[in-house]
C-alpha cells in the first residue's frame, strides 16, 4: 500500500511538473551545444563574426523557421546569474544588491525559442554590430524595479557603479522563462545582453522547425 501510494504521489508530481508552462514554446524546437576553440577566437569580433556565419548555415537548413544562438539557454546547465546595478535606484539601507539571470544572445534567439515580447523591441544581429549598448529584460525584472512604469528606456549594469561602468538602456521585455528547472519557485528574473556584449565560448544553439526537429537536416 505505502508503495503505491507513494507511486501515486509521485506520478501525480509529475504531471503537475509536465503542465507548468516553461516561458517558451518547446514544440519543434531543437538545441545544441557548441564550444569554440580559444585559438581562434580570442576576442569579440572573431566569436561573433563564427556566430553569425553559425546562423546563416543553421537558417539555410530546410524546414528551418528561426535560428538563435546563447551563451546558455533554460536548462543547459550553463546559466549565469550577475548583480544588476540600476541606474537612478539607489538601495534602500540592509538590502542586498540582487543576482539575476544573464546571457549573450544572437540571431533570432526569442522567436526560435517562443519568448512572447512585452513591449518594446526584441534584440538582432544588429544590435551585435551596433556600438550601442543595449538589452532586453523578463517581465519579473521589469516588475521588481519599476513596478508603476515601463522600463523601457531605463539603464543597467553588471558592474558597480564607477568610472569605468558600463551601462546598458532596455530596449524591450519579454515574458519570464524557467531557467533552470520547471519546479522552480521563486523567479529570479533574467537580462538579455547582445551577443558582442556578453560573448561566451560555449554556445546553445536554439533552432526552430515547421517539422519534427530531429528530422531537421
Amino acid at each position: 500500500f505505502v508503495l503505491l501510494a507513494g507511486t501515486g504521489l509521485l506520478g501525480l508530481s509529475f504531471s503537475r511538473v509536465l503542465s507548468v508552462d516553461p516561458g517558451f514554446r518547446p514544440d519543434h524546437l531543437l538545441t545544441g551545444a557548441v564550444s569554440l576553440p580559444w585559438n581562434n577566437n580570442k576576442d569579440e569580433k572573431q566569436r561573433l563574426a563564427l556566430v553569425e556565419r553559425f546562423a546563416a548555415a543553421l537558417q539555410a537548413i530546410p524546414g528551418v523557421t528561426a535560428v538563435g544562438i546563447s551563451s546558455g539557454g533554460p536548462f543547459s546547465g550553463s546559466n549565469d546569474d550577475n548583480a544588476l546595478w540600476i541606474d537612478g535606484h539607489a538601495p534602500q539601507p540592509g538590502e542586498a544588491v540582487q543576482a539575476h539571470y544573464t546571457s549573450g544572445v544572437a540571431g533570432d534567439y526569442f522567436t526560435a525559442m517562443g519568448v512572447p515580447l512585452r513591449e518594446g523591441r526584441f534584440l538582432t544581429t544588429a544590435d551585435s554590430r551596433a556600438d550601442d549598448r543595449v538589452c532586453v529584460v523578463d517581465e519579473e525584472v521589469a516588475r521588481r524595479y519599476w513596478p508603476k512604469g515601463s522600463a523601457i528606456g531605463h539603464r543597467l549594469s553588471t558592474e558597480p557603479p564607477g568610472a569605468d561602468q558600463k551601462l546598458y538602456t532596455i530596449v524591450g521585455v519579454v515574458g519570464a522563462v524557467k531557467q533552470n528547472d520547471l519546479a522552480e519557485q521563486k523567479a529570479k528574473g533574467a537580462v538579455y545582453f547582445a551577443y558582442k556584449d556578453y560573448a561566451s565560448l560555449g554556445l546553445t544553439l536554439e533552432i526552430r522547425t515547421t517539422q519534427a526537429p530531429e528530422a531537421a537536416g
